[in-house]
């Protein structure tokens, strides 16, 4: 799954308003179920807006094919983690990386094997070699 086109409509549920944007699946029960049956149709992309516990759930059972992120390298509090502790260890391969002249990053991501190895990184940058001002 990505993060960019649409799906179908489907009804739905009970007490609930018919999707306002075209082309929207609204998924009401069995959620894991509808994902799998969407993705097993023609057309391209399937996409989760702002819903981090939907990503994070699609993604520890291996539904999620490619992540669209925009990191915006600012500090300002708490916010809501995409992979919270617990969550099915992935590693990643960057498929694109854009900045924008703001200096955000738009990356491309997609899910691969997650393989346990040991990183060792500096303390400082003089035992990595950098220099320092």
């Amino acid at each position: 799954m990505s993060a960019e086109s649409s799906s179908r409509t489907t009804s739905p549920a009970p007490g609930k308003a018919h999707p306002t944007w075209n082309n929207s699946t609204v998924l009401a029960t069995d959620i894991l179920a509808s994902v799998v049956r969407l993705k097993a149709q023609p057309w391209r992309e399937l996409p989760v807006h702002g819903k981090c516990r939907l990503a994070r759930t699609l993604h520890d059972v291996g539904l999620v094919d490619e992540y669209r992120l925009v990191y915006f390298p600012v500090v300002v509090g708490q916010a809501k983690r995409l992979f919270e502790t617990g969550s099915v260890p992935s590693a990643f391969t960057v498929l694109n990386c854009e900045t924008t002249d703001a200096g955000a990053l738009g990356l491309t991501l997609r899910p691969t094997a997650f393989v346990a190895a040991d990183l060792a990184l500096p303390e400082s940058g003089a035992e990595a070699g950098w220099e320092q001002p």
